[in-house]
């Protein structure tokens, strides 16, 4: 076998379920990573706007064994990706339908699953059945096995390393901070920053992993990141009296004194003001005290008044983030697990980890960017606090800000688009525009040699017609003659006929009047003229009073 995964509780095939259940609503086509230390379970819908991701430590399986070496058929999966020290990693990454698996991995009524196994075999020694297909085996209590062979399609994993850049940009903000005031932190914050820099320093795909702590002095606005850590049974009660059809947004709101979560929906307007659908709200409102820890980035102005209240806010789609709450044990007994909640900026991407033994789901969302300032007080300064309990805080120095820097999505990398203006071919031409009044008329064309490159035919035919007409002075100086053209032999121009008389309005009249009668008597002669000739041929063909047509044949 290329790869074998087994486990037998019902606990985790419970997990696995929801994994690849909530996956196949962000997209129908799921993602698998193989490696020698987890599997990989990840999904990113068409528009680039959410991805989902879930990590199978090692441990989770009874039996893991993978052998990349052996890998013969559907070898374009197969990667080597270097670690941070260096060492080749061997990576298998294929895409199959989450549906069927969905179907696959559901638990029957009534029975139970005692061992549940995925295996891929595509050595040497395969069936060509068998090549490019996931081995699934399942064993229930009733003593009945299942064997599916869904059929999947190796990919190359290329990942978003979101994760990885905020918490590296975490601990640059807070990390040289949290040096200084170790005394202070809470058992909670120490270890998130300890597990930040662990992922940091054994990841594959980290492409800047060397450190940066920055100074209170030297933060900027660019610099912002927030946090927030809590149980998820708070977040988790308040969704499950949500409806995602009903409520499509939810809003993060928190202060160093509560946390307020909303799912709410904008209401309708038609053309008359009408309203095709009212408002509806949603809130609950979480003090700060029962939280893990959560650290906010504030500004303040020069004279040291508050440029703001403390808040921060973000506004996400209600949707997709319940679907990833569901990975989550549904026994409220076993909601223990902490929920960590990343945002920067309106606009920029929220990052949701959530923390399991085993298992690590992360979620990657695009939140809405309405409402954000278009610019901030010049006199504005930052400053980075982490509230570690509601009793002690560290010291705040002010810093210097800079201007919001234009936001892309970060999920599709693209370069910020220049503002080029697009000029025209006529302002290359001495860099500017010729003026109407320095153009002349000249008799003869030049060659098309003599003209140059980047001047185009219809360029030069728009320049002839903005050459303004001859001036009046050349006009006065040489007076064109209107003559008749005359076509014949000599030059004598032609001469009056002095035999054609005037005519009068009245005879003219006349005349007119007598060519529309003798018009009328010529159209009912010919009308008469075609009945007849009808008749005639209808009496040749030998057809009766009561068949005035021709009858259609066969093959009319």
């Amino acid at each position: 076998m290329s790869f074998k995964a087994t486990f037998q509780d019902s606990e985790k095939h419970n997990i696995w379920f929801r994994t690849v259940s909530a996956l196949t609503t962000v997209r129908k086509d799921i993602n698998f990573t193989i490696t020698s230390a987890e599997l990989i379970a990840w999904a990113i819908n068409t528009t680039d706007t959410t991805l989902c991701q879930v990590r199978f430590a090692r441990s989770f399986f009874e039996d893991y064994e993978f052998k990349p070496y052996e890998i013969v058929f559907g070898e374009d999966g197969v990667q080597i990706v270097p670690d941070s020290h260096g060492t080749d990693q061997k990576l298998y990454s294929f895409e199959v339908n989450g549906r069927h698996l969905t179907t696959i991995s559901k638990k029957p009524d009534g029975d139970s699953v005692n061992e549940f196994t995925i295996a891929i075999n595509n050595t040497a020694s395969c069936p060509d059945v068998l090549a490019n297909r996931l081995l699934i085996h399942i064993e229930m209590s009733s003593l009945i096995s299942k064997d599916y062979t869904p059929q999947f399609t190796p990919i190359k994993y290329d990942p978003i390393v979101i994760d990885l850049k905020y918490k590296r940009k975490f601990l640059d903000v807070y990390g040289s901070k949290s040096r200084s005031v170790q005394e202070t932190l809470n058992h909670r914050l120490s270890e998130i920053f300890v597990e930040a820099e662990r992922e940091l320093s054994t990841a594959l795909f980290n492409e800047n992993n060397e450190p940066n702590p920055k100074d209170m002095n030297q933060l900027t606005m660019a610099d912002e990141i927030n946090l927030v850590c809590c149980n998820q049974a708070l977040i988790k009660n308040f969704l499950d009296n949500c409806n995602p059809n009903i409520t499509e947004e939810m809003k993060l709101e928190i202060s160093h004194q509560k946390l307020c979560v909303t799912a709410f929906t904008k209401a309708i307007y038609g053309k008359n003001n009408d309203v095709l659908r009212n408002n509806i709200s949603l809130s609950n409102t979480i003090s700060t005290s029962d939280l893990e820890c959560h650290c906010l980035f504030l500004k303040e102005i020069n004279n040291g008044d508050k440029g703001d209240d403390g808040t921060k806010s973000i506004v996400f789609k209600l949707k997709d983030f319940k679907n990833f709450m569901s990975i989550g044990s549904s026994g409220k007994s076993s909601l223990s697990g902490n929920l960590n909640i990343w945002f920067c900026h309106r606009g920029e991407p929220l990052l949701v980890e959530l923390n399991r033994p085993d298992v690590k789901s992360e979620l990657v969302q695009i939140t809405d960017s309405s409402g954000m300032a278009n610019a901030e007080n010049e006199n504005a300064i930052t400053k980075a606090t982490a509230t570690v309990s509601p009793n002690t805080r560290a010291s705040r120095e002010p810093f210097k800000a800079e201007p919001f820097l234009p936001r892309v999505s970060p999920l599709k990398s693209s370069s910020v688009p220049s503002k080029e203006t697009r000029r025209s071919p006529l302002k290359n031409m001495g860099g500017s525009i010729p003026n109407k009044s320095s153009i002349t008329r000249q008799l003869f064309v030049k060659e098309d040699d003599e003209h140059p490159l980047s001047v185009w035919n219809h360029e030069e035919e728009e320049l002839k017609r903005e050459q303004p007409e001859p001036n009046e002075e050349i006009l006065l100086a040489a007076p064109a003659e209107r003559s008749r053209t005359t076509v014949g032999w000599g030059q004598r121009p032609l001469e009056p006929d002095h035999s054609l008389k005037p005519m009068d309005k009245q005879s003219m009249l006349k005349q007119e009047k007598r060519k529309y009668l003798q018009e009328l008597k010529d159209e009912q002669k010919r009308q008469k003229r075609e009945i007849n000739d009808r008749s005639t041929q209808e009496s040749q063909e030998g057809l009766g009073p009561t068949q005035p047509n021709r009858p259609k044949g066969l093959f009319d």
